[in-house]
């Protein structure tokens, strides 16, 4: 097998053969088949624990929209949390059916509620950085006027 190529094991009964997937081509010759009983449990658990989170997220935002000022970051909380929410409900779906719909769409929205945690994490390291220098500033004003004042 050639290097960087992982195997994928097709359940067609007529062939026993494994095709690789080469990361480089982002190609697949054969597509994965899975059955309820090849899904890790892990899987099950984490669309179990998305869902949780997502809800966990959509309370906080929640909260954080009691002020006008929190609903800058309530709001994109509330949206991370619904995207999770239904990238859980479509692994749900997926490892209940095996389409490949769900699949994509799983993807779709937990890389959405990766891009809004994204997007506020950089906010909030903006806001931690002009806090410090804000901060910095402070203290060196109050320490000039105490070295003048004396």
């Amino acid at each position: 097998m050639p290097e960087g190529s992982y195997p994928v094991s097709s359940n067609s009964e007529s062939s026993n053969s494994q095709s690789s997937f080469n990361p480089a081509n982002q190609s697949l010759s054969v597509a994965p088949q899975f059955s309820s009983t090849e899904i890790p449990k892990f899987a099950i658990k984490a669309a179990k624990w998305m869902g949780f989170f997502g809800y966990v997220l959509i309370i906080s935002g929640g909260f954080y929209c009691l002020s006008i000022i929190g609903a800058i970051i309530g709001v994109p909380y509330i949206l991370a949390g619904l995207k999770l929410n239904k990238a859980a409900d479509k692994l749900q779906e997926f490892i209940q059916s095996a389409d490949t719909r769900n699949l994509q769409e799983w993807l779709e929205n937990q890389s959405s509620h990766y891009f809004i945690l994204g997007i506020i994490m950089i906010v909030g390291l903006i806001f931690m950085v002009l806090y410090i220098i804000v901060l910095i500033g402070i203290i060196a004003y109050t320490a000039a006027n105490k070295a003048g004042g004396q």
